[in-house]
């Protein structure tokens, strides 16, 4: 598993846009354990329920998260809604 650039974003009419609130940052894929993906993010957490979109900024393939839980102030862990193998 390699260190994944995470970019919050949200679902509208089942396309993603960018989130775009003061709570936006990147965050880094921590671990991975099936369709279970936890996330550190260094600023400002997302919203539960927001859809994160993850993947290298210098690759196409990416894959959706929704964001299920807080567990701190720089910790959130959400379920894959499509396949984590480019991650």
């Amino acid at each position: 598993m390699r260190d994944s650039d995470v970019a919050p974003a949200l679902s509208t009419s089942g396309a993603s846009r960018p989130f775009a609130s003061a709570a936006s940052s990147l965050g880094t894929v921590t671990a991975m354990r099936g369709s279970v993906v936890d996330i550190r993010f260094e600023d400002a957490l997302p919203p539960i329920h927001a859809l994160l979109d993850v993947g290298q900024a210098a690759e196409p393939a990416h894959s959706v998260i929704e964001l299920q839980t807080q567990g701190d102030e720089r910790h959130v862990r959400g379920i894959a809604l499509t396949p984590t193998h480019p991650l």
